[in-house]
């Protein structure tokens, strides 16, 4: 296999779980190829960004090593020379990170350049609907991927959506790392209830925290404590009027938070809660599980592919508030701390390792040679 590869993707400094993904998923694929790894020196306008800042907090000035900052994705003089790099490096193949449909016109452009001098494409699909899904970006999602000579997913739901897209493609399904450089919190938090609730991540619609909180309201009376940390996305009227109804009972955090503080929240919480309407993946679960905290998730999207009942937490059906506040009561009349070790014996089975996901990625690119793409 030809050792030089390419890598386009957001990564630090830019925020959220998929820049830390490729982030650390650079630093293990660099070990092995020749990487050539472009990031962005503009993601989008920051008036498109629902968020305060694009920016991880403490690294405005950080760059990762072995990487160029050179893709605006408003400027197609930059997407040019983003590709002109990659084949003045002699890449063969170049590994491009997908998860929403803003980047249809540079992703398809440097896809579509970098196929017609004959370099394949491995898409590595964190997302293959929008999650706030319409006709028109199905479309443009489906006509960037349709560029890709192989695909990587990291869930059985993700890889059947795009085997219906295209019956003849190659797909493999990698397992999310778990990273293991996350902080230890430097203090720890006071524990509020007996049984410590966590909410994680941006508050948006199809993230179901109204379903959250409705269980909660079911449980009136049982010594429970919730905390949201993540900067909210929806402005809701609904939300609100829960929030008040439970007063104390709910600890807000709208903001975006650093890991180090991120921690001291993991380690007070018993159970992280993913009350999803929708999702492909998420990087919640392997967070939770490094930190050795039981998951309830619904059965939605590739979520049933990370939590074992009975093991590492329990799934729920969707969209419904009564079954999610059973389950919560399950744990609450017993202590989550029984699951630990299960926890430890599913990222033992599923390999939730770099290494893993290294070998799938050798795995793609090995099936695009099999391919015979010139």
């Amino acid at each position: 296999m030809n050792k030089n590869i390419g890598l386009i993707g957001s990564l630090l400094p830019y925020r959220g779980g998929i820049a830390r993904f490729t982030t650390i998923a650079h630093r293990n694929l660099k070990e092995k190829f020749n990487l050539v790894s472009l990031s962005f020196k503009r993601q989008y306008p920051l008036f498109l960004y629902p968020g305060k800042s694009n920016i991880e907090p403490g690294y405005s000035d950080y760059r990762e090593p072995d990487v160029n900052y050179i893709i605006d994705s408003m400027n197609p003089l930059s997407w040019i020379l983003a590709c002109r790099i990659l084949e003045k490096n002699k890449v063969t193949s170049v590994i491009i990170v997908w998860w929403t449909f803003f980047w249809f016109p540079c992703i398809a452009f440097m896809a579509r350049y970098l196929k017609f001098r004959g370099i394949k494409i491995l898409f590595i699909c964190e997302n293959v609907k929008d999650h706030e899904e319409t006709f028109w970006k199905n479309i443009l999602t489906r006509t960037v991927l349709s560029m890709g000579d192989a695909f990587l997913v990291d869930n059985r739901n993700n890889a059947e959506l795009l085997q219906g897209m295209f019956p003849e493609g190659k797909i493999n399904i990698y397992v999310k790392p778990i990273e293991m450089d996350y902080p230890n919190p430097e203090r720890l938090l006071e524990k509020r209830a007996r049984l410590e609730l966590l909410f994680c991540g941006f508050v948006r619609p199809y993230k179901g925290l109204d379903i959250l909180l409705e269980a909660l309201l079911l449980l009136d009376g049982k010594d429970i404590c919730l905390t949201i940390v993540g900067e909210w996305w929806t402005k809701d009227i609904k939300l609100l009027t829960l929030l008040k109804k439970l007063k104390e009972k709910v600890e807000v955090i709208d903001r975006y938070v650093e890991e180090e503080e991120l921690a001291r929240y993991f380690y007070r919480a018993d159970l992280v809660v993913l009350p999803y309407r929708d999702a492909s993946g998420t990087g919640i679960i392997p967070m939770a599980y490094y930190y050795k905290k039981p998951v309830i998730a619904t059965l939605v999207g590739g979520l049933p592919d990370f939590v074992e009942e009975g093991l590492s937490g329990s799934l729920v059906k969707p969209e419904d508030s009564f079954a999610l506040a059973e389950v919560i009561l399950e744990f609450y009349n017993r202590s989550p701390l029984v699951m630990e070790e299960g926890i430890k014996k599913v990222i033992k089975n599923k390999n939730m390792n770099w290494e893993n996901f290294c070998e799938t990625v050798i795995k793609g690119l090995k099936d695009m040679e099999e391919k015979g793409i010139k």
